[in-house]
């Protein structure tokens, strides 16, 4: 990297001592991100919405006052198809330069070569341009690639998890760690929750039953929801007759932290959940549709009762010392 660093040097004095044949300095070149920005037309609010970076970020980003971070640049690509390590590298040599001599980087001006040294590029090299962005912006990605790369990411974040398996406090920090992080992405930038419920219904199960009225209202979820009451079906009809149902069962993303009800719990849990849908056909034909939630505890949580046995039994074993 180091030896990138002095070839920037050279290729940026030697311009320099061109430039400085010209009467007058033209302006310092523009960031990186910013060239960027002129070649898609695009204002800072824009950038930030396509890319999920503040305004204010993207701001001292181009002014050189913060650098910009690897996951920026990655997200920059995403949302680009500009090359994440190129566009890192450029930013950096230019905020160096700028930092540590402004009045010389900007005698430097916009001759050719420090055009393309600081250019945008392609994911293939090129210089970007506004066709190979609407190239990108048009591709369609096959449901191979998608289950492919749903299927790469559950690998990594077994092999992230896995092996601290058997480290309590490393494996939940970790985990919620991730969650925090899905649960943000998905508040500032997945999908909808309208895309979500969509989506989801291809992970589920559907099943055609057909039951008893009877038999249906000895299910307690079903017996004890307020469609269920409201409809009277075991008063309007007799409970030997049949009715059709349809059993939808799918999963979808709790909004709710599972801090537990008593007071000795010790670490906060995500929960899962699974919605049930019943599409009853009752015997007169007309349809009633029952919606359950149920959320699941993905048995993280400790007891402090359970943590203060454990230490008072290696105490006793002398693996921790009293006092």
């Amino acid at each position: 990297m180091q030896f990138f660093y002095c070839f920037d040097y050279l290729v940026f004095y030697s311009l320099l001592t061109m430039s400085r044949k010209n009467a007058q300095s033209p302006a310092p070149q523009k960031h990186p991100l910013q060239q960027l920005r002129d070649i898609l037309k695009w204002s800072r609010e824009t950038c930030a919405k396509e890319t999920g970076l503040k305004p204010a970020t993207i701001q001292n980003i181009e002014r050189g006052v913060a650098p910009l971070p690897e996951e920026a640049a990655f997200a920059i690509e995403a949302a680009t198809s500009c090359n994440a390590m190129a566009l890192a590298e450029s930013s950096e040599t230019w905020r160096r330069m700028k930092s540590e001599d402004a009045k010389l980087f900007a005698m430097a001006g916009h001759s050719q070569a420090t055009s393309e040294l600081f250019a945008p590029r392609a994911l293939n090299g090129t210089l970007f341009t506004a066709e190979s962005y609407e190239c990108y912006k048009k591709a369609t990605l096959s449901q191979k690639s998608v289950e492919s790369a749903i299927h790469d990411l559950t690998i990594r974040l077994e092999l992230l998890l896995g092996p601290i398996g058997s480290q309590p406090h490393r494996f939940r920090r970790m985990y919620r760690y991730l969650a925090q992080v899905l649960n943000k992405e998905k508040k500032e930038a997945a999908a909808s929750d309208a895309e979500i419920a969509e989506y989801a219904l291809t992970l589920g199960r559907a099943e055609l039953k057909e039951m008893t009225v009877e038999e249906l209202a000895k299910i307690p979820d079903i017996n004890e929801s307020p469609q269920w009451k409201k409809a009277n079906v075991l008063e309007r009809f007799h409970p030997k007759q049949k009715v059709h149902v349809v059993l939808e069962e799918y999963p979808f993303w709790p909004s709710t932290e599972r801090l537990g009800t008593e007071e000795d719990y010790i670490v906060p849990d995500y929960v899962f959940g699974v919605r049930t849908v019943w599409r009853v056909t009752q015997p007169d034909g007309k349809p009633l549709v029952i919606i359950i939630d149920n959320t699941h505890s993905t048995g993280l949580q400790g007891r402090l009762t359970d943590a203060m046995i454990q230490v008072n039994k290696e105490r006793q074993s002398g693996k921790i010392a009293k006092g």
